[in-house]
């Protein structure tokens, strides 16, 4: 098992193309998520993030996309690399998508309860 591992995983009633350009595009994400953006998610870019209610950016460098399928990035979250990757999956019948997202991440404890409460917040402000 990977030391502090994290995963989380969620059901969203949109179609997978739709799902996936929400995380890629900075002008739908800062609507549900953070609410700044340097730029589109972009294979090998570095992008930052900002969620100004925190008073808090962290830098994200763009190591993998297939597209609806698959993000992969690295999540310099206070000053500690984390490989973040999310999985989209398209399920049969409705316009339903799965969403999972891996994170194996560096930090210690205290850091690492910030990331938990940043992944929850993706979660909690999602539209459904």
């Amino acid at each position: 098992m990977k030391k502090n591992f994290a995963k989380a995983e969620m059901f969203i009633r949109k179609d997978v193309a739709e799902v996936f350009q929400a995380m890629v595009d900075p002008a739908i994400t800062t609507k549900i998520w953070f609410t700044k953006s340097t730029g589109k998610l972009e294979k090998g870019k570095t992008i930052e993030w900002e969620w100004e209610m925190y008073n808090h950016k962290v830098n994200v460098e763009v190591l993998e996309i297939v597209e609806n399928q698959t993000i992969i990035f690295n999540w310099r979250n206070h000053d500690s690399p984390s490989i973040v990757e999310w999985k989209f999956k398209k399920i049969t019948g409705e316009p339903l998508s799965r969403l999972q997202i891996h994170s194996n991440m560096q930090q210690q404890r205290p850091s690492l309860l910030r990331c938990a409460i940043v992944l929850k917040d993706l979660h909690s402000f999602w539209p459904i």
